[in-house]
């Protein structure tokens, strides 16, 4: 029983670090879909960025609008994919769909799936998610509060 409790223990390790790896990989897509997102808005709304900066808003104040659009992007867009991933998990735990290979089962434990909804890692994948994107909106936010008033109107036409 203690090769097969070892192998278990490895086994739950092994599929734990395969959890994270995943986790960092989609966060860097999250990120860099977030910076592509916020390059072309910034790149489509040049003319205004520029009229806003020619009539007095100062830089930081673009960066922070830059910046707030992402966060309340992230925030909705998360809260909206956790609420649906919620309830898509309680869908499959509700209709016990049953497992069958034995094989399967025996990894699992059980004779039907069952994915477990724990709210800490529902809520902290909420805050996390919404602060990497917002803190990936930073090179655009820089780039929109570094164009120069003159060439961003200029682009306009």
């Amino acid at each position: 029983w203690e090769d097969d409790i070892s192998f278990l223990s490895w086994t739950v390790t092994a599929v734990d670090g395969l959890k994270w790896f995943v986790t960092i990989v989609l966060m860097l897509v999250i990120i860099v879909g977030m910076i592509l997102i916020l390059l072309m808005a910034v790149r489509d709304r040049t003319g205004e960025i520029g009229t806003l900066r020619a009539i007095g808003m100062p830089r930081w104040k673009v960066a922070t609008m830059v910046m707030m659009e992402a966060f309340i992007l992230a925030a909705f867009f998360t809260t909206l994919g956790a609420l649906v991933g919620t309830g898509l998990a309680e869908m499959v735990n509700h209709a016990e769909v049953a497992v069958n290979n034995t094989a399967v089962g025996a990894f699992l434990m059980r004779d039907t799936f069952y994915l477990d909804i724990e709210s800490g890692t529902v809520i902290a994948s909420l805050i996390g998610i919404t602060l990497f994107s917002t803190l990936g909106s930073l090179p655009p936010a820089i780039r929109a509060a570094r164009l120069p008033p003159v060439t961003a109107i200029a682009r306009l036409d």
